[in-house]
């Protein structure tokens, strides 16, 4: 409950880098639980109409609900009470799914007209990447493999840090100041530039 409380006064970015960190193993793994299922759930249904899913799925959801009316009466009555969002959060709600929403929009935004070029060139690289893997692989499967990727690879980095410190800091040492020259080697865009073009 408390880690609820906590989420509800984070944004976005802070909440998935808090999932991804695996700072509350609880509410992470519990996430991690439910990508795995949904993805489950639709491997394993997915020769079936999804119209036709959603229909038994609903129906097993009542007559679940209706034999717990007739077997706990008492825990059913005290059930129909409860509010899936109370009344007196609907609007923190939705000002919270509004901030999640403009947020995904102004980075969907930096991406397209290159606010930072750093993020844009990393999203044509994933997007280059994933045109060519999605010959080998399915899009289901290589997003099942991604987002259990995310969960996965800090954990096992948090865990190794010490090792990867000795062995791979040194290595990226060198990769960076490499980087870091050939960029120093590339031209600058200045307005110097732009009216000579004119």
């Amino acid at each position: 409950m408390e880690d609820a409380a906590q989420l509800q006064k984070l944004g976005y970015s802070e909440i998935i880098d808090k999932l991804v960190h695996w700072e509350s193993p609880v509410l992470s793994g519990g996430v991690l639980v439910c990508i795995d299922a949904v993805f489950g759930i639709f491997y394993f249904f997915k020769d079936v109409s999804a119209a036709r899913l959603v229909c038994n799925a609903i129906f097993l959801i009542i007559a679940t609900g209706g034999a717990l009316k007739y077997l706990l009466p008492e825990r059913v009555s005290s059930l129909s009470q409860f509010e899936l969002i109370p009344s007196s959060k609907v609007e923190a709600f939705a000002e919270r799914l509004a901030l999640i929403l403009k947020g995904a929009a102004e980075h969907v935004q930096q991406v397209i007209f290159w606010k930072n070029q750093g993020t844009t060139v990393r999203a044509l690289g994933f997007l280059f990447a994933a045109r060519f893997l999605s010959l080998w692989v399915g899009v289901p499967l290589a997003l099942f493999l991604f987002l259990n990727l995310v969960f996965i690879v800090p954990l096992v980095i948090k865990r190794n840090q010490k090792m990867i410190d000795q062995m791979v800091g040194p290595l990226l040492k060198r990769a960076q100041t490499e980087v870091e020259q050939l960029i120093a080697k590339v031209p600058k865009f200045t307005e110097d530039m732009a009216n000579k073009a004119k």
